[in-house]
């Protein structure tokens, strides 16, 4: 039997989704180099402190949103 999210793992996965969705969207419309972490911030409607929650640091912002890209491009 499978457990089903709770309310708070359900919250966490989407905050994590709209910041990559955010970071997508950016990365998508301007270089690399605009991709900062207070830029993806402001475009998800959050603070800075809200996304080094999920992402510990730059690289892993970018790190995470360069896979997703690829696989976007993939499908």
């Amino acid at each position: 039997m499978s457990k089903s999210a709770t309310l708070s793992e359900k919250r966490n996965d989407l905050t994590r989704s709209l910041i990559m969705e955010s970071a997508y969207a950016l990365l998508r419309t301007a270089s690399v180099s605009a991709l900062t972490v207070r830029a993806v911030a402001q475009q998800a409607g959050m603070s800075e402190r809200t996304v080094f929650r999920y992402f510990p640091s730059p690289d892993a912002l970018l790190d995470a949103t360069s896979l997703q890209a690829e696989v976007l491009e993939l499908t």
